[in-house]
């Protein structure tokens, strides 16, 4: 069965922040350019998320995003990265 997810506190997100923060730094220092790019990817979704929650919004996910995609649809949110052609 799965478990129901519960909103981290704002003290979790500011470990889970610094823990990321410190792997950025580590990896920059060891010239991992994708592990860092994933890394600060995280920590922007981290941030949306935790603001969108304490805000009380909904936020659309990757895998929402996958699902809408299928049907041909688009969150309200979401801007595509390809330039109309």
């Amino acid at each position: 069965m799965r478990k129901r997810s519960r909103a981290l506190s704002e003290r979790e997100i500011r470990t889970l922040e610094a823990i990321i923060d410190y792997a950025i730094v580590e990896g920059a220092e060891l010239r991992l350019p994708m592990f860092v790019l994933l890394l600060r990817a995280a920590r922007s979704e981290l941030t949306r998320h935790a603001g969108a929650a304490a805000a009380g919004d909904a936020v659309v996910g990757p895998n929402e995003i996958g699902l809408l995609a299928l049907r041909g649809e688009k969150p309200d949110d979401h801007t595509s990265s390809l330039k109309n052609r």
